[in-house]
C-alpha cells in the first residue's frame, strides 16, 4: 500500500480528474511494457529524448 501511495504522490496524484487520468494511464503503460519483458527505464529515457529532440512532441514515427 506505501508503494502505490509513494508511486501517486510522484506522478501528481489524484487530487483532480486530471492528475487520475495521467496517473492510470502511466500506470498502464507501464505495466504493459514491463509485462512485454521491455526496460521500463530504458524505454522511459529513449522516449523522453525522443520527444525532446522533436520539440517537445511525441515523435510521429513510434516504431523505433
Amino acid at each position: 500500500m506505501r508503494d502505490s501511495a509513494i508511486g501517486r504522490g510522484l506522478s501528481f496524484g489524484s487530487d483532480s480528474e486530471d492528475r487520475a487520468r495521467f496517473t492510470a494511464i502511466l500506470y498502464s503503460v507501464l505495466s504493459t511494457l514491463s509485462t512485454n519483458g521491455i526496460d521500463v527505464l530504458r524505454w522511459l529515457e529513449a522516449w523522453l529524448t525522443s520527444c525532446a529532440e522533436n520539440g517537445r512532441q511525441p515523435p510521429d514515427d513510434l516504431s523505433p
